[in-house]
C-alpha cells in the first residue's frame, strides 16, 4: 500500500510540504471528493479495522467511509508525508450518551496542535487549532476549543455566533492520549450492530461542495447551496444513479438489507 495514493484519490495537486498551508488543503481536498457514509452497514458488509480492506475500498474503489476509515487514511497519508501525527478518540457530545471511542480522529503537531479529520461528516473544512480558546472560522461555520478538567479538548460550533443566542454546541470531546488503532475494535462493532448507533438507523452519504454540502440521508437528498437548502425525496429505483451522479460512488450488483442488531448496548 502507499498511502500516499490518497492525495491522487483526492484530487490534491498541491505542495506535499508538511506545513499548516498544506494541511489545510489535504482536508479541504479530501472532504470535497471523498464521501461520508455508512453504505457497507445496509449492504450487509462488516467494516474492519483492516488497512489493506479500506485502502481497496476508499483509494481504488473510490468509496468514502466512516471515521475509523477516512481518518485512518489520514493519519497514514500525512505521517508518510512528514507530519507529526496521532491517533486519538474522541466523544460525539451531540448524541444522548456519549461514549469513549465512538469517533477516531487525528492531532498533528505542528507550532500549535490541530485537530485534523476528514471523518466526522459535516465538520470543519479546515483544520481545528487546539492550542488557543479563540474562535475560528473555517469559510462556514465557527469553532471554538476549550480544555476540560480532565485534560480532553472540548470543540464547540456555531453557524453565527454573533446572531444567534446561545448557539454553541458542544460537538467533541477529544482525548490527546494516543490510542492503538485496536483500540477502536469494539466501538466499530458497535456502531455497525446497535439500535442505539446512528449509523443503523438509515443509509447516509455526504460530502463537502465547493459552495455548500449534499448527503443523502435515507431516501432524502439534501443539497445546500450557501444558505439555499433544497429537499427532494429519492426513489429507490433511482438510488444508484444519484450516488453515481453526486457522489461519484458506483455499485455493483447490490441488495440492501434490513438491518438485524443486536440488542445490546
Amino acid at each position: 500500500m502507499k498511502w500516499l495514493n490518497l492525495l491522487e484519490r483526492a484530487d490534491y495537486l498541491g505542495s506535499t510540504d508538511p506545513t499548516l498551508e498544506t494541511l489545510e488543503a489535504i482536508q479541504r481536498q479530501c472532504l470535497l471528493n471523498i464521501a461520508f457514509e455508512n453504505l457497507d452497514i445496509h449492504l450487509g458488509k462488516k467494516i474492519r479495522l483492516d488497512s489493506p480492506g479500506i485502502y481497496q475500498k476508499i483509494v481504488k474503489s473510490k468509496r468514502g467511509g466512516f471515521c475509523y476509515e477516512l481518518n485512518e487514511l489520514l493519519l497514514q497519508c500525512l505521517t508518510e508525508l512528514g507530519f507529526s501525527c496521532t491517533r486519538v478518540e474522541a466523544r460525539v457530545n451531540f448524541l444522548d450518551q456519549p461514549k469513549p471511542f465512538a469517533h477516531q480522529t487525528c492531532l498533528v503537531q505542528l507550532d500549535d496542535l490541530w485537530l485534523s479529520d476528514i471523518g466526522f461528516g459535516d465538520s470543519s473544512i479546515v483544520p481545528i487549532n487546539l492550542s488557543h480558546g479563540e474562535k475560528q472560522f473555517d469559510g462556514v461555520s465557527w469553532y471554538y476549543v476549550k480544555p476540560d478538567a480532565q485534560g480532553m479538548f472540548e470543540i464547540f460550533h456555531s453557524d453565527d455566533p454573533e446572531t444567534e443566542a446561545n448557539s454553541w454546541t458542544s460537538v467533541l470531546s477529544v482525548n490527546p492520549t494516543p490510542q492503538p488503532w485496536t483500540a477502536f475494535k469494539k466501538m466499530c462493532i458497535y456502531t455497525q450492530t446497535s439500535p442505539e448507533s446512528i449509523f443503523t438507523q438509515q443509509r447516509l452519504c455526504t460530502r463537502l461542495t465547493q459552495d455548500g454540502r449534499i448527503t443523502l440521508a435515507g431516501n432524502t437528498l439534501k443539497i445546500r447551496h450557501a444558505s439555499n437548502i433544497s429537499e427532494e425525496a429519492v426513489s429507490e429505483e433511482n438510488y444508484s444513479a444519484v450516488l453515481a451522479e453526486l457522489f461519484d460512488i458506483h455499485l455493483d450488483k447490490h441488495e440492501w438489507i434490513k438491518l438485524e442488531v443486536e440488542t445490546r448496548s
